[in-house]
């Protein structure tokens, strides 16, 4: 019965062990995936090509500079109407003809 019990506890221990000694965090719970609690925050950082950012297409060559640009011309929408414009704070392709939004 003693011996049950000890090579029980010793298969446990080596579990709990081994699942603790990874390197990486959360790599016992299936990797980073298993964390939603996490600390880090995702933002949107300096790039010198035209991205789509939250305020639009821009690109930011150097920290605190925002310059507008146009996406590449093989995103543009097709038709003979459309036109790059701004709107307010944002840029965006526009029908002149039927006056609408891509």
């Amino acid at each position: 019965m003693k011996m049950i019990l000890a090579a029980t506890v010793l298969a446990a221990g080596t579990a709990l062990a081994a699942a603790g000694a990874s390197a990486a965090p959360g790599a016992a719970l299936g990797g980073l995936k298993g964390n939603a609690d996490s600390n880090l925050q995702l933002v949107h950082g300096r790039h010198s090509t035209c991205q789509l950012g939250p305020a639009g297409w821009h690109r930011s060559p150097r920290p605190g500079v925002r310059i507008a640009c146009a996406p590449a011309r093989s995103k543009r929408p097709s038709g003979l109407y459309w036109s790059w414009r701004k709107n307010g704070p944002n840029w965006g392709w526009y029908d002149t003809r039927k006056r609408r939004w891509h």
